[in-house]
């Protein structure tokens, strides 16, 4: 057993977004760990991954139909579930702590009651985003 405190810095994706703390969390950190939380509770704590490139782009994925959400990470599936805490809200791109994230590429699709997906969001330009930690 260790005492060590692991201070986390990571880029994440809120989804069903309803405003503080009521929202789904998914992310990664520059270690090759993951997490999944409810924004109040870890569902997913910290999991260390091979799939994660430390030290280069990694690509993340969340797909929600109805209850059912799937994150992936750099084309692996990492986590499935069923929870309908939040059924509905929007989305936004994160980081924790004090540090410059690059978000690339961002592209919103929604789910169609005709069983299609429809393209609501594609933006080729790179964001740079510096977020401080709240004290």
């Amino acid at each position: 057993m260790s005492d060590t405190i692991r201070v986390i810095s990571a880029p994440f994706i809120l989804f069903r977004n309803q405003g503080s703390n009521n929202q789904y969390r998914f992310g990664i950190d520059a270690n090759g760990y993951y997490f999944f939380s409810d924004g109040v509770t870890s569902i997913i704590d910290w999991t260390y991954s091979p799939v994660i490139i430390q030290e280069g782009y990694n690509r993340l994925k969340v797909i929600c139909i109805g209850s059912s959400i799937d994150c992936y990470i750099n084309g692996f599936l990492m986590i499935t579930l069923d929870d309908d805490t939040h059924s509905s809200g929007g989305i936004a791109l994160a980081v924790t702590r004090t540090q410059t994230v690059a978000f690339d590429n961002l592209k919103v699709w929604v789910w169609e009651k005709n069983g299609l997906w429809k393209k609501v969001y594609d933006n080729q330009l790179t964001y740079l985003v510096e977020l401080e930690s709240q004290k």
